[in-house]
């Protein structure tokens, strides 16, 4: 399961971001072959930071906003919408697990061996906008 936090740029400028997002595609459509169809919501959510850019990437998963917690992060931590959010997120990780690790998806993984011969592919992001990096990989 992947949660991508998605701020602005994530699409746009960082080859890192495109390639695991892709990369996390790829796992979903690999595992869900490997489950013979086994459907589980939630394999990617993405979480957005801003509304102001346009992320159709994100349109067949479901996302999660938290539009107001760029500028000041410690909402997340002081808002009680956010902290049920973030319960909520903890909660659906702990599900998915569960859900994967039932003994006969687990078995039916383990002998698709999906990891081992994983790759992330290439990116090829658009260019770079201009929101600001302070500090972060680019």
């Amino acid at each position: 399961m992947m949660i991508a936090v998605c701020a602005p740029n994530y699409f746009k400028g960082s080859p890192g971001c495109v390639s695991e997002f892709k990369g996390m595609e790829l796992l979903i459509n690999s595992r869900s072959m490997a489950l013979s169809g086994s459907q589980c919501e939630g394999w990617l959510v993405g979480l957005r930071l801003k509304d102001t850019v346009a992320m159709p990437a994100l349109n067949p998963y479901r996302v999660v906003d938290f539009l107001d917690c760029c500028a000041s992060p410690k909402k997340v931590r002081s808002t009680e919408k956010h902290r049920n959010t973030v319960e909520s997120l903890a909660n659906e990780v702990y599900n998915h697990w569960l859900w994967v690790h039932d003994a006969h998806r687990k078995a039916a993984l383990e002998a698709a061996n999906i990891c081992t011969i994983f790759k992330l592919p290439p990116a090829d992001p658009a260019a770079a906008d201009p929101f600001p990096h302070a500090g972060a990989v680019r």
